[in-house]
C-alpha cells in the first residue's frame, strides 16, 4: 500500500512557461518592475516554471482563500523568491523537471514543500 506522500506525489513537478504566452509575459514584466536594487540590474530570464503542487497543498490554498473571502475579501499577491540551486533543476538545455534530493539544494526543497519548509529543511515559521 503507497503511503499518502506517495499518493499525492505528482509526476512533474515543473511545467516550462513558453516565451510566446501572455503568462510568461506578465510575470517577466512583473519581476523587472519589482526589481528593487540600487546596484545592479534585473537579471535575465532564462526561464519561467509553473509549480505543479499537489492535491493536497492546491486544497490547502483554495481554503484560506476562502475562508479569508467569508471574513470580507482577500489579494493574491505575486511574491519572487530566490536561493540556492545546486543541482540541474530546471536548467533548458538539461531539460531536467525532476527535483533532487540533497538537502542543500534550497530550490528543490522549497519547490518539493511548497513553501512550508526553506533553506536547510528548516520550517518557514522560525523567524531564522
Amino acid at each position: 500500500m503507497k503511503d499518502a506522500l506517495e499518493r499525492d506525489r505528482i509526476a512533474s513537478p515543473l511545467t516550462l512557461i513558453a516565451m510566446d504566452k501572455p503568462v510568461y509575459n506578465s510575470i517577466a514584466k512583473r519581476f523587472q518592475e519589482r526589481w528593487d536594487d540600487p546596484i545592479f540590474a534585473p537579471p535575465a530570464i532564462a526561464a519561467i516554471y509553473q509549480i505543479n503542487v499537489s492535491k493536497k497543498y492546491e486544497s490547502r490554498f483554495r481554503n484560506a482563500v476562502d475562508a479569508a473571502e467569508r471574513l470580507g475579501g482577500s489579494t493574491t499577491k505575486s511574491a519572487f523568491y530566490g536561493g540556492q540551486c545546486i543541482c540541474d533543476l530546471g536548467v533548458p538545455q538539461f531539460g531536467t523537471d525532476q527535483l533532487c534530493s540533497w538537502g542543500s539544494c534550497s530550490i528543490c526543497i522549497v519547490i518539493g514543500k511548497c513553501f512550508d519548509v526553506l533553506e536547510y529543511k528548516m520550517p518557514h515559521h522560525t523567524g531564522e
